[in-house]
C-alpha cells in the first residue's frame, strides 16, 4: 500500500511538473514544438522508468535468491518432546532492537529507508523461492536492491529484512545467548546484503 501511494505521488508531482513545462514552453517557442518537446521529455520519463523498474526487479530477484550460510544454516537435530519455551514477543524484540543499536551510527543514517520485521516462521512459499532445502532453516531474508546498485539517495521503493523468530530459536535450542548471539550474527548478515557486501566478502564472523 505504501508502494503504491509513493507511485501515485511521484505520477502526480510528475505530470504536473511536465504541464508547467509545457505551458512555459508554448508561450516561448509555440504550441506545436513545446507539445514535441514535452512529448519527448515524458516519453524519456517512461522508458526510463521501465529500465529502472525491469532492474530492480532483476536485483530484487538475486536478493531474495543469494546463497548465504547465514541465511540457510542447517537445522540441527531436536529430540521428539523437547521443544523448548519460547520466548515472548517483547523479549525478541528487545534482542532484535539490540542488534540494530549496536550498528554504527555511520550505517545507521544509510539505514532510514529499510525496515526490520519480525515473523515466527517463513510461509512455504518463501522456502521454495529462496531454495531452502529440507534439514536447513531460514533466519533470516533480506529483500530490496542494495545501496550499492542506485546509491545512497535512492528510496522510492522500501527496503526490508525479516528476521524469524520461531527458527532462530529452533537453531539455538531455547538457550537465550545464543538466541541473541544468533539474532545479532543475522542482523548483520542481512544489513551486509543492504549495503551491497556479498556473502564472500562478509567477515567470518557474521557469514
Amino acid at each position: 500500500m505504501v508502494v503504491i501511494v509513493k507511485l501515485l505521488v511521484s505520477l502526480f508531482f510528475g505530470f504536473c511538473s511536465f504541464f508547467v513545462l509545457y505551458i512555459t514552453l508554448s508561450r516561448t517557442i509555440g504550441n506545436s514544438s513545446a507539445l514535441l518537446i514535452t512529448s519527448g521529455l515524458v516519453l524519456f520519463l517512461i522508458v526510463g522508468m521501465g529500465y529502472l523498474s525491469k532492474v530492480r526487479s532483476t536485483a530484487t530477484h538475486t536478493a531474495k535468491n543469494r546463497p548465504s550460510a547465514n541465511v540457510y544454516e542447517k537445522a540441527q537435530t531436536k529430540k521428539p518432546g523437547n521443544r523448548k519455551t519460547r520466548l515472548q514477543p517483547d523479549v525478541f524484540d528487545r534482542l532484535v532492537q539490540e542488534a540494530v543499536n549496536s550498528i554504527p551510527d555511520e550505517f545507521q543514517k544509510h539505514m532510514d529507508n529499510l525496515a526490520i520485521l519480525i515473523e515466527d516462521e517463513p510461509d512455504a512459499k518463501t522456502l521454495e523461492r529462496v531454495g531452502t532445502g529440507d534439514g536447513r532453516l531460514l533466519l533470516g531474508l533480506y529483500q530490496g536492491v542494495p545501496l550499492a546498485s542506485y546509491g545512497s539517495h535512492y528510496s522510492l521503493l522500501p527496503e526490508r529484512i525479516t528476521i524469524y523468530q520461531r527458527a532462530i530459536e529452533d537453531y539455538c535450542h531455547g538457550d537465550l545467548d545464543r538466541i541473541r548471539a544468533q539474532v545479532r550474527k543475522t542482523i548483520l548478515h542481512e544489513v551486509a546484503h543492504h549495503f551491497g557486501i556479498e556473502h564472500e566478502e562478509m567477515p567470518i564472523w557474521i557469514q
